[in-house]
């Protein structure tokens, strides 16, 4: 009996994705049209605001107008720390931390914070692994941080413009 019901999910699966059936998803570039950014962005932020940009929908403004959302300025704050350690006392664990402080030219007096942090392992063998890990670890908290940028601005635009 459960061979028939499972057999039936999957032909009623097949058929529905076999007629171009696919779940509807919102672009964030309906709500959100374009991000200007400042020239001063640090390069591996910009990078990261530019690919999740790109991923959304949303264009990148090079000059400023009424409907687009600008940002001023990011401070990135980075921190790192030992959770564990083995027998001997040295550290096996980190926790990573990625902290963004975003300076809007709307709301210039109240600076949005965005955070992202992780934890990695190591062994005494992986020092040379250890910085890479981390270099590749930072560039995804940064880009989970871009992706909560894009849609914070989203939101945000969305409820101006229903306000008016």
């Amino acid at each position: 009996m459960r061979r028939i019901h499972l057999g039936i999910w999957i032909a009623v699966c097949v058929a529905a994705t076999s007629c171009g059936f696919t779940l509807r998803t919102e672009s964030l570039g309906d709500r959100l049209s374009e991000v200007k950014l400042p020239d001063n962005l640090a390069r591996d932020v910009q990078i990261a605001i530019e690919r999740q940009a790109r991923a959304f929908g949303v264009d990148l403004a090079r000059e400023t107008e009424n409907d687009v959302q600008t940002v001023v300025g990011i401070q990135e704050f980075e921190n790192e720390r030992s959770t564990r350690v083995d027998p001997l006392g040295r550290p096996i664990e980190y926790w990573i931390s990625v902290r963004w402080d975003v300076t809007l030219a709307s709301q210039p007096q109240t600076p949005l914070t965005l955070h992202a942090s992780e934890s990695v392992g190591l062994d005494e063998t992986s020092l040379i692994g250890f910085q890479k890990e981390k270099r590749r670890l930072l560039a995804l908290l940064r880009e989970e941080l871009a992706t909560q940028l894009i849609t914070r601005l989203a939101l945000m635009s969305d409820a101006a413009n229903t306000s008016r």
